[in-house]
């Protein structure tokens, strides 16, 4: 069957998707009972050996679709999407709390403006943001031209590059969420939205993963040169 008559390359594939997928954590929520919806959210969604087994798969995936033309502007970016998806895996695992010593995690701003904190750590923990940063704003300055010229002309990999953002900025929003919560209201999440709040999070993180793969198989399956899009 040809990409352009296969339901995984058509532009709504990811957006669809990802949006029925969100009745996953609705049910987690809303039908079963406290207890057990938070043991799915926090132990089965969150389980250390479930992420390690999705973000390695996730790189492999990108590996087998990586660029096969030998173009170093193609080729800096895999290395740098492998990159990013091994940090974010590690973000997931919880290293930015052992790369700490003296504070809960070593990747907000009162760690690095803590005079108690050691300045050692302070180094570490700002190169792998520097590193993690530069990458991001590489990809950013490279390809947002493409992608936002590819989505209104429907390409499979620029909806789903938008549905992958969409799906980390609800992620990052609901994680949040507790805190900038009680930073206006002076009162904390009443277990029944915070079940939300967790089941939202969880979910959505492990589909993070499941995103760029489809996106990595749009891409190697499609044939498609960023640069000359």
């Amino acid at each position: 069957m040809s990409a352009s008559k296969n339901w995984i390359y058509h532009p709504f594939f990811a957006p669809i998707l990802f949006a029925a997928l969100g009745i996953l954590p609705l049910a987690n929520w809303l039908l079963l009972d406290t207890d057990t919806a938070l043991w799915i959210a926090d132990t089965v969604m969150d389980d250390d050996y479930l992420l390690v087994a999705i973000y390695s798969l996730t790189m492999v995936v990108l590996y087998v679709c990586r660029p096969r033309d030998n173009n170093l502007q193609q080729n800096i970016s895999f290395w740098i999407f492998e990159f990013l998806t091994l940090v974010a895996l590690f973000r997931e695992l919880g290293f930015q709390h052992w790369l700490t010593t003296t504070d809960s995690t070593a990747f907000k701003i009162r760690f690095f403006l803590n005079p108690a904190n050691p300045l050692s750590e302070k180094i570490r923990a700002g190169l792998i943001l520097l590193a993690v940063f530069g990458c991001l704003a590489y990809l950013v300055i490279r390809y947002t031209r493409f992608v936002i010229r590819q989505f209104f002309k429907r390409n499979a990999v620029a909806w789903t590059v938008v549905t992958l953002c969409c799906i980390t900025a609800i992620a990052k929003f609901v994680d949040r969420l507790p805190d900038n919560y009680r930073r206006f209201t002076d009162a904390r999440l009443d277990l029944f939205w915070n079940v939300a709040r967790t089941s939202f999070e969880e979910f959505y993180e492990a589909y993070i993963p499941l995103c760029i793969m489809i996106a990595a198989i749009q891409f190697a399956r499609l044939k498609i040169r960023l640069e000359d899009a």
